[in-house]
């Protein structure tokens, strides 16, 4: 795996403008990015791309997500135009003596798609989707639904989360609370659609049978990629539903006061585009909102200010509290 090069021009810019951040080493080395986010300007309510260039590059990127209090990175890539879906790499980045590390693989990772993570509100577990086998079986399992921590000497070997009346089907992008409750994507239940989105929670050490989320969140459509807030009040995913901007859109769904989800809220066409916008996070300190976007022909990692979330729901309910009037 070979890293693109930054353009001279770019080297010239960050030499006269003495940002450390924009500087290189070596031609052909990671550059020197020093400072919270990988140095990078944080964006304001309209998405940016992350990192251009050094983590979204001309390859295809995906999920993504900060660890150890912001000074560990995360993050898919693959060759632009690989459509094999056999290997998906999860890159890891650290700080390191004031500067970001060059990215190399995680050594947790195995060859049955291990993808389609989230980090977890305790910004150390990563929460992912795999085929690898269990139990000491050589056979890939079907997707399921696993965990693995980020520690100061490494990871820690993956566990998967066997919850109460499991089926082996798919269950993809597994997203938790701080309570401790499981989001996830599910087609095997008798739910609404061919993917719906479903959620079970830990009670006396063991989790329990997954509850489809309802007719709010669910249609005959495809709901997947959900990011639950930590608190439960409010939850991201995406959806091919018409009525969109594009091929898969963002929506937004809020806790309403009687526990039940208010209906889905298109984020908008600034977060959303003509093409697809998908894997949605919040990272873990709650000031930035991440996601994918083949917007520009590739698939990069965007990020926005988390307020864009509030921004939304202060808007949907001034709308609904005049409309009822």
């Amino acid at each position: 795996m070979t890293y693109p090069k930054i353009l001279n021009l770019i080297l010239v810019l960050s030499f006269s403008s003495l940002l450390v951040s924009c500087q290189k080493k070596n031609e052909g080395d990671f550059p020197q990015l020093t400072g919270p986010y990988l140095g990078q300007d944080p964006p304001g309510l309209k998405p940016e791309v992350f990192a251009p260039g050094v983590i979204s590059t001309d390859d295809d990127e995906g999920c993504s997500g900060f660890l150890n209090n912001g000074q560990a990175f995360v993050f898919n890539r693959v060759p632009h135009g690989d459509t094999t879906w056999t290997y998906i790499p999860i890159y890891l980045t650290e700080l390191k003596d004031g500067y970001w590390a060059d990215p190399v693989p995680v050594s947790f990772q195995q060859g049955q798609n291990d993808d389609n993570f989230t980090v977890a509100p305790d910004g150390k577990t990563l929460y992912f989707q795999s085929m690898r086998p269990k139990d000491g079986s050589t056979e890939p399992e079907y997707t399921s639904l696993w965990k693995v921590i980020k520690t100061t000497d490494g990871w820690t070997t993956p566990a998967s989360l066997e919850y109460e009346n499991r089926q082996d089907e798919y269950g993809g992008y597994p997203s938790v609370t701080k309570g401790g409750a499981v989001y996830f994507a599910s087609g095997v239940f008798q739910g609404f659609g061919q993917l719906d989105i479903y959620r079970f929670r830990e009670e006396n050490g063991k989790f329990t049978t997954p509850e489809n989320l309802g007719a709010a969140i669910n249609s005959e459509h495809l709901e997947l990629d959900a990011f639950i807030a930590q608190d439960e009040s409010f939850i991201i995913l995406c959806t091919d539903r018409p009525g969109g901007h594009g091929e898969y859109d963002l929506y937004v769904s809020f806790m309403e006061p009687d526990g039940n989800w208010s209906q889905l809220v298109n984020m908008g066409p600034d977060i959303n585009s003509v093409m697809s916008e998908t894997r949605p996070s919040i990272t873990p300190d709650g000031k930035f909102f991440f996601f994918c976007s083949d917007r520009n022909d590739k698939d990069d990692i965007y990020w926005v200010d988390a307020g864009v979330v509030r921004e939304i729901k202060s808007t949907y309910y001034s709308s609904n509290d005049q409309s009822s009037e």
